[in-house]
């Protein structure tokens, strides 16, 4: 972008000579108001110039330089929607005048209108005759597009920027992350390959083993990805990096195992272990969700039978606990309510069973009682971090799940520690929050 800015200067600096010689090229009249506002410009008295200005623009308001001109006072006087009128004047009587579409771009980025950037940067690159220029103004396009992650118009100026320069190695990265976007991966991967082979600097290549490591991730190819991944393990990259590796993926499981959502953890597990099938967490997060999923009938009977006959609260408590999880999973819901009442009758404090008879309380479509259950729990002050993350993002799941997303997004926030921050993370991209 060396070349953009300096064409800014370019535009910005005239020299007064030059500007009368240029506006004397017009047979119309107000150039003695002209000269008169160039001298006052060069002596920096910007006020008294765009007043001559505008009398040079009544004497020939088809003259694009003095609008230009003017703008220049503008902008020096940091009137940037003023400046902006005057160049947007001077392009419609000049269409293709570069260095206002260019000059135009930097005032509309101090605005930070990316929009409007890329409209007048796109307009500069119709009219530029320098090869080289164009190349500079198609790239920094691609980078806005690119940082807003917009692939609206891309390919347009992909395929002039490759025009020009085939040799580049940031129209092949560029290249690349749009093949990812559009899930087009063979192409992705061969275009981060050939990227690689053309790059001058080895500091530049993580971002394109990311993009190579990415489509291998999404094909399938999970230990070339692996491979890749790890050339690409630094700076911005390393938190999605980490986000595609097996164990984040476990993280989430253990996250909804934690909460009872039990088939959104088994999905985890699975992609856990179509990543690493050797993952020993995974396997035995996996056994335990089996194990959930078996008929408890027959041993809830002989727990009934062990609680009537305990001697100590602590044991009927403990049992009753143990009752509450299986009726649960045997989705035996009122009950399980009905031996959670019956814990925290003998040990009130017992946040995880006041959990537990929540999500039972959902389950049985007590959707509001288990709401208002839950957020007190999540609001208790005298908690280990993880367990109120844990309540926190149980909450918004409820309310992500009656529909109810701006409450669910506000508790999603809101979740600090443990694997429930990536769970909770995942959330709110599922709902387009982040």
């Amino acid at each position: 972008m060396k070349d953009t800015f300096f064409l800014i200067i370019l535009l910005f600096n005239t020299s007064p000579l030059l500007s009368t010689q240029l506006a004397a090229q017009h047979s119309g009249g107000g150039l003695e108001e002209y000269v008169q506002a160039e001298t006052f410009r060069a002596k920096r008295q910007y006020t008294t110039a765009i007043s001559l200005y505008d009398k040079a623009i009544s004497k020939d308001p088809s003259n694009y330089k003095y609008f230009v001109q003017q703008g220049k006072c503008y902008y020096l006087l940091k009137r940037i929607d003023n400046a902006i009128d005057c160049l947007e004047k001077a392009t419609q009587l000049k269409p293709n005048h570069v260095e206002s579409y260019i000059a135009l771009s930097k005032l509309y980025g101090y605005k930070g209108n990316i929009k409007k950037i890329i409209t007048y940067l796109e307009r500069a690159s119709q009219f530029e005759e320098n090869a080289q220029r164009r190349l500079c103004y198609r790239l920094h396009i691609l980078k806005l597009l690119y940082s807003q992650e917009e692939i609206v118009g891309f390919p347009i100026h992909l395929q002039d920027a490759r025009s020009i320069a085939p040799q580049n190695s940031h129209v092949w990265y560029f290249s690349a992350w749009y093949h990812n976007q559009e899930k087009e991966y063979a192409q992705a991967i061969i275009d981060a390959e050939v990227g690689l082979k053309l790059l001058n600097d080895s500091k530049d290549a993580p971002r394109f083993y990311f993009q190579l490591g990415y489509a291998l991730h999404q094909i399938g190819e999970y230990q070339k990805a692996k491979e890749a991944l790890a050339k690409a393990n630094v700076g911005s990259f390393k938190e999605k990096v980490f986000k595609m590796m097996p164990n984040y993926q476990y993280r989430l499981a253990q996250a909804y195992y934690t909460i009872f959502e039990y088939k959104i953890s088994k999905e985890y597990v699975q992609q856990t272990l179509k990543q690493d099938p050797q993952f020993t967490q995974a396997n035995e997060l996996g056994g335990q969700l089996a194990v959930g999923e078996i008929n408890h009938t027959a041993v809830i009977e002989r727990l009934k039978v062990a609680v009537g006959h305990a001697k100590d609260y602590d044991t009927k408590a403990r049992s009753y606990s143990e009752l509450a999880l299986l009726q649960f999973q045997n989705e035996n819901y009122t009950e399980a309510i009905h031996s959670s009442d019956s814990c925290l009758n003998i040990q009130p404090l017992r946040y995880d069973v006041r959990f537990l008879r929540a999500i039972s309380l959902f389950h049985a479509g007590n959707t509001d009682e288990a709401i208002t259950e839950m957020r007190q729990l999540s609001h208790l002050s005298n908690i280990p971090p993880t367990l109120q993350a844990q309540f926190t993002f149980a909450t918004g799941v409820m309310y992500r799940k009656i529909g109810k997303n701006d409450f669910a997004i506000q508790y999603f926030k809101n979740v600090k520690h443990g694997d429930f921050r990536y769970a909770a993370q995942e959330e709110m991209k599922k709902l387009d929050a982040i």
